[in-house]
């Protein structure tokens, strides 16, 4: 049997912003597959401070602008929300957190079209933050559903690479994944000056997912000193979803880190479906 074929699809750009005020490209342009017309359904952005400073917030916003092709509407403005923290005083700062939120969106996009992510900072900083942002895209209008069952498969990563962790086999008598979510925390100890954000890749060979990347449930900056205490943990948001599957279908994941963590942070991939 081939794979089923499915009509939801994700796509990230990640990397480093800038410390000056105002606007900067994230990463390269994302193009969307061939095929089309893509239909958004959804937008999301993570900010993470680098080092944080008393007195200094982090974030700003995101937006989309059309590199090449046709989007219905075009998406100017599309200015979305996205803060880490706001400042603090004194030489110990603990690490900030920027859950994720999902925006809703109704935009049109050709095959091979792409799209320019850019984040803006409200303030000028002094060490540059990190950034990920996506869209999450379907051939067709999707139909969400409540789920029936849930997994999970879980690892650690520290490396700034895609790196696979593991699987998640769904029941015999599966038929439809209808949600998914990336929990991703610290374990072991805390290092000062070191942000913690990244996405999942979704693959597999029963389900003709890619391009799948997902962001993972929260995005944690840097604290500051030689002290610092957990940050808080956020809920876990199920990301919503309609894909296709066959009975025992595996569910493989990977994970890629902006930057490197001394110690390994965990990672747990679960999976909802019907």
């Amino acid at each position: 049997m081939g794979q089923v074929l499915s009509k939801m699809h994700a796509m990230v750009a990640a990397g480093a912003g800038q410390a000056a005020a105002g606007e900067s490209a994230l990463g390269a342009p994302i193009v969307l597959p061939a095929g089309g017309p893509w239909l958004i359904t959804h937008v999301w952005g993570q900010v993470a401070p680098s080092v944080a400073l008393a007195a200094e917030q982090t974030g700003g916003s995101f937006r989309f602008d059309v590199d090449s092709g046709d989007w219905t509407p075009n998406p100017a403005p599309s200015r979305f929300p996205c803060y880490a923290n706001s400042s603090s005083l004194g030489a110990l700062i603990n690490p900030s957190t920027c859950p994720l939120k999902l925006f809703e969106v109704n935009w049109q996009a050709a095959g091979k079209s792409s799209v320019q992510i850019r984040v803006s900072n409200d303030i000028a900083i002094t060490n540059i933050p990190q950034w990920v942002a996506g869209l999450i895209f379907a051939s067709e209008a999707p139909v969400f559903e409540i789920p029936q069952f849930c997994d999970v498969a879980r690892g650690v990563i520290a490396a700034a690479a895609l790196t696979a962790i593991g699987t998640v086999t769904l029941s015999e008598g599966a038929t439809k994944i209808v949600g998914a979510a990336a929990v991703l925390s610290q374990n072991g100890v805390l290092v000062a000056g070191e942000e913690l954000l990244g996405f999942v890749t979704l693959t597999s060979d029963d389900v003709s997912l890619a391009p799948m990347q997902l962001p993972c449930n929260c995005a944690y900056g840097a604290g500051l000193g030689a002290t610092i205490s957990a940050p808080g943990q956020p809920s876990v948001e199920m990301i919503p979803l309609d894909i296709p599957v066959v009975g025992g279908a595996r569910i493989n994941f990977s994970v890629d880190l902006n930057t490197a963590v001394t110690n390994g942070a965990d990672i747990a991939l679960y999976v909802w479906y019907k």
